[in-house]
């Protein structure tokens, strides 16, 4: 006889949700909501990430306020720890300011980090007891355990599936995005970043360069772009960053920073290069293959490709990205490599929305999916070449692996699913 699955009981607060200012997804909100959380609100004000000034600080603590005098008797003149409980703030990524405001008033603020590494979790606000932060990133965690933030946990990242499954998206033309390989992203193309890397001096530029070329195309195989350089190199390197804001990071970390907005951003600009070239002779015109990329600015990157690739413009997050992976026979995901070991949130968007993924091979992908059957890896260009061809040419095995994948993803790795491990990991 099976035993009866228990219930998830919830306990009764407001939710308060700040929306940051270059995210527009509001999946988070979602979790909450099918977990049962009637009371979720949508702050009325954009919030940043790092750095934040006095009036930013203003804003958020009178949102907070606000909303405490429409739920509480008493509001504001309510005692801290009788308030303590009543009302969770929550952003998607972290933000210093949030942090701040939630400090003053002695609230949870609960964040549930995306990206790596989050530039506001090196600001003194991180510090504070009242936070819950959680990244999905091992590595990451290791750096914010060894900096003392007392409340982070590890949490795999999730996708929505309520809303890519939903009727209306299901019945949805899949027509104009079918294609044998599609890659959504950008290629990361800077030219302050290009103008950065002509000021360094010969010997230091060709450190970097070297650098580069061990990190690009070998993920899984020990390359990094947060390997140690010569102390004439970091130094040549930062005569040449901004120090903007600069005093409000302690040296080391400032340095990981620098190396996080130099060079793996430049190693991720040459490794999407090279990834889409080498495709690309899949669609030469002696073959018959569609190889697609989606990208925020395609006329800069047909100065890039070559012409057999089909290069469009960016795709909405929520109404078209969906669609893109279930009608692609793969989705190529080419993972940033300022995310050291952690996988990132397309893989969990691809597989949600039923498509097949072909990614590069992060450390902790095996840790939570089963290579070759919810997913395939590569550890090399040359591998990923070999892996898109067969899998172009064995549909029933690849339609498998995306059904099984989906099933993973559905299973494991749902935007609520995640919102409970965390309340329950948080306390709350």
């Amino acid at each position: 006889m099976k035993q009866k699955k228990k219930a998830y009981r919830i306990k009764p607060l407001t939710v308060l949700y700040f929306e940051q200012a270059e995210i527009t997804d509001a999946d988070m909100i979602w979790g909450f909501l099918e977990s049962g959380y009637e009371d979720v609100r949508i702050a009325e004000l954009r919030v940043p990430d790092a750095e934040y000034t006095e009036e930013d600080l203003s804003a958020v603590l009178a949102e907070i306020l606000r909303t405490e005098e429409e739920i509480l008797p008493g509001g504001p003149q309510v005692p801290h720890a009788d308030r303590k409980g009543e009302l969770l703030v929550i952003t998607r990524d972290f933000s210093a300011v949030v942090a701040e405001a939630c400090h003053r008033t002695a609230h949870t603020y609960l964040s549930w980090v995306h990206d790596a590494p989050q530039r506001g979790l090196y600001l003194k606000e991180a510090l504070y007891d009242t936070n819950r932060v959680f990244v999905f990133d091992k590595e990451q965690l290791a750096r914010m355990r060894a900096r003392g933030i007392p409340h982070v946990f590890y949490r795999p990242l999730a996708t929505n599936v309520t809303r890519v499954s939903m009727p209306e998206m299901m019945a949805k033309d899949l027509s104009p995005y079918r294609a044998d390989i599609s890659f959504v992203g950008n290629l990361y193309e800077n030219p302050a970043r290009d103008a950065f890397f002509a000021k360094l001096a010969p010997e230091a530029k060709k450190e970097c360069d070297d650098l580069l070329d061990r990190a690009i195309g070998h993920r899984g195989e020990g390359g990094s772009v947060y390997e140690m350089l010569s102390r004439e190199t970091y130094n040549g390197m930062r005569a040449h960053f901004s120090t903007e804001h600069k005093e409000l990071y302690a040296e080391e970390d400032w340095e990981y920073l620098m190396v996080t907005a130099t060079l793996a951003q430049e190693c991720a600009h040459r490794e999407r290069i090279r990834a889409l070239t080498a495709l690309s002779a899949l669609a030469a015109p002696e073959g018959d293959q569609s190889i697609r990329l989606y990208t925020t600015y395609p006329e800069e990157a047909k100065k890039m490709l070559p012409a057999s690739l089909d290069i469009r413009g960016a795709v909405s997050y929520e109404e078209e990205m969906p669609l893109v992976f279930r009608a692609s026979k793969i989705n190529l995901h080419l993972t940033p490599p300022s995310i050291e070991s952690g996988v990132s949130l397309r893989v969990f968007d691809i597989l949600g929305a039923g498509g097949f993924a072909l990614t590069d091979a992060q450390p902790e992908i095996r840790e939570l999916f089963t290579d070759g059957k919810e997913l395939v890896t590569f550890s090399s260009f040359d591998e990923m070449m070999e892996k898109a061809a067969y899998y172009l040419s064995h549909e029933d095995e690849r339609k498998k692996i995306a059904q099984a994948g989906h099933r993973r993803v559905r299973e494991c790795y749902t935007c609520p699913q995640a919102v409970r491990h965390m309340m329950k990991e948080a306390g709350i």
